[in-house]
């Protein structure tokens, strides 16, 4: 029986990778440095309490419902014994390497440690959702946030703004692990990244690197070609630069002024039955305690 007086919605956004280098692999997880960014693209989740058992209802049809669904993981690593029904409804594209999964996880986490009273800091949530998943953590945080080893040791940087990301689909789903399955080690030059980094970290955007280097975008373009269309028509419609986001299929384009990437967003439509959106880069994405309701701050 559900109740709706502890009902809660929240938002839940999706991210982009702002360049991605894998350095290695330790055991069953590959390590990786990579500069995260929250982008205003979200999914809506509801929370509606009930006795027992947990229930899982989404959008969209192809979302995992049971174990596999890392909201259900991220529920019953809290409590394995309360009940709860989380419904999802789904704007991020699934498989498509802008992180949705990894962010419903962990706005439940945020969502039932307040609905349930668990009073769990913070930094608890944050050793919580590492188990979860290997980009939950950084959904804690939000913003922009370089990420090292599993994607759990996390470097708050200066908010990025004043751009707009052209974000373009081509309609199918990536398997993440099939892509770093694939992929060699070390394959970015480190001066590349290093320049995002310096790049990002001063808000240099002044200074924006003709390359946003990701190790996974070569096997990835190899095995799906339309990467590399998409690229070059981005660029083609003056975006400053662009880039696969995690393993894709998302590719970015960054441009300086939303009516640029409206134009392009307009005219790829025109040509293309592809999934297409601007978006901007945000903040915190998760409500400081004790705040709920547009959990955009």
């Amino acid at each position: 029986m559900e109740e709706d007086r502890n009902t809660l919605i929240l938002n839940s956004y999706a991210k982009i990778n702002l360049g991605l280098k894998i350095l290695g692999k330790i055991g069953n997880y590959h390590q990786v440095e990579t500069i995260l960014q929250s982008i205003d693209l979200r999914d809506t989740i509801t929370f509606y309490p009930r006795r027992e058992g947990v229930i899982i209802s989404s959008s969209h049809p192809e979302l995992p419902q049971g174990e596999e669904n890392l909201c259900y993981r991220a529920c019953r690593l809290l409590s394995p014994d309360r009940g709860m029904r989380i419904a999802i409804e789904k704007r991020i594209p699934v498989g498509g390497g802008l992180g949705g999964g990894s962010s419903n996880a962990a706005v439940t986490l945020w969502a039932l440690n307040r609905i349930w009273n668990l009073g769990k800091s913070r930094e608890e949530l944050l050793r919580l959702a590492a188990k979860v998943g290997s980009d939950v953590p950084f959904f804690l945080l939000g913003g922009t946030v370089l990420c090292q080893g599993r994607g759990d040791v996390l470097k708050p940087l200066p908010p990025l703004q004043g751009v707009y990301f052209l974000l373009v689909n081509p309609g199918f789903q990536i398997s993440t692990s099939w892509a770093y399955s694939r992929c060699s080690f070390g394959l970015t030059d480190v001066g590349k990244f290093s320049k995002v980094k310096s790049s990002l970290s001063q808000l240099d955007l002044g200074q924006i690197p003709e390359e946003f280097p990701n190790d996974l975008e070569g096997v990835v373009a190899d095995r799906y070609p339309v990467i590399k269309r998409i690229k070059e028509e981005l660029y083609g419609y003056g975006a400053l630069a662009a880039s696969l986001s995690g393993s894709g299929p998302t590719v970015w384009g960054l441009f300086k002024a939303g009516k640029e990437a409206r134009e392009a967003a307009e005219s790829l439509h025109r040509e293309n039955d592809w999934w297409i959106k601007v978006t901007h880069p945000i903040d915190l994405v998760l409500p400081e305690e004790g705040k709920i309701g547009d959990n955009r701050y």
